[in-house]
């Protein structure tokens, strides 16, 4: 399924309720002027202190413009306080087992944007599945480990780790190091590679719920349609690098 999202925060228009009343603010506001006019500043404007009459009399006039003022924040805080109902929620906080693949290599600008949703999956909670890759896979572990969740984090080689470019070997060991779990595949040199991430991605789909898949657009690939049949929640981004 291709997706393409609209998302724009909901406005949420303010209410009588939640309002203090303009014409009130408006006339306590006045008030408060008038106060200042004829009894702070010819005060202050001679050089003498208000006399405890007049600081009541001036208390008086600007106590009602703060109860608003303060009744208004008051509000506010609560409304901003409110939980989301599960209704707008999405998936309503659940925790999924979820794949993040890219089935070929990228543009840099769009491994930040695969770093930054693998990053907000582990934040979620969800568990990580992603294959051992130089670039685009390896911008999925990434995205997790700068997160904190190393746990929450998985990572199936098609081969043995001797096997692996040695840039991704390093990355693969600071994997194993921060906790992540590191699946080394047996194929040897001399077996067919294509192969061995083919049993390597049915192996993945018996241990999750949700694909997310980075393709181009140009391309179709057996593993989405694959995750299809198994009944799990497929979702794929076709890219094009410009």
């Amino acid at each position: 399924a291709t997706v393409f999202a609209d998302m724009q925060p909901a406005m949420v228009l303010p209410t009588s309720e939640s309002r203090a009343p303009r014409s009130q603010v408006r006339a306590l506001t006045a008030t408060t002027k008038e106060g200042l006019k004829t009894i702070v500043l010819p005060k202050t404007g001679s050089g003498k202190a208000l006399t405890r009459w007049e600081s009541f009399k001036f208390h008086l006039r600007t106590l009602g413009l703060w109860r608003v003022c303060r009744n208004f924040l008051e509000r506010s805080k609560v409304r901003r306080s409110q939980p989301v109902p599960q209704s707008l929620e999405v998936d309503n906080g659940a925790k999924h087992n979820v794949a993040i693949l890219c089935l070929h290599e990228c543009a840099v600008s769009h491994q930040k944007e695969i770093e930054m949703l693998s990053g907000a999956r582990a934040l979620n909670g969800d568990h990580i599945y992603t294959l051992a890759s130089v670039n685009a896979n390896a911008a999925v572990i990434k995205g997790v480990l700068k997160q904190g969740k190393p746990e929450q984090l998985t990572v199936l080689l098609p081969q043995t780790m001797e096997q692996q470019d040695p840039k991704l070997q390093r990355l693969l060991s600071t994997c194993a190091e921060a906790g992540a779990s590191v699946v080394a595949g047996t194929t040897s040199i001399s077996e067919d590679f294509e192969e061995a991430v083919e049993q390597c991605q049915r192996t993945m789909l018996k241990k999750i719920d949700q694909l997310i898949a980075f393709a181009p657009v140009d391309r179709s690939y057996t593993l989405v349609e694959t995750a299809k049949e198994h009944g799990l929640k497929t979702t794929a981004f076709y890219i094009k690098d410009s």
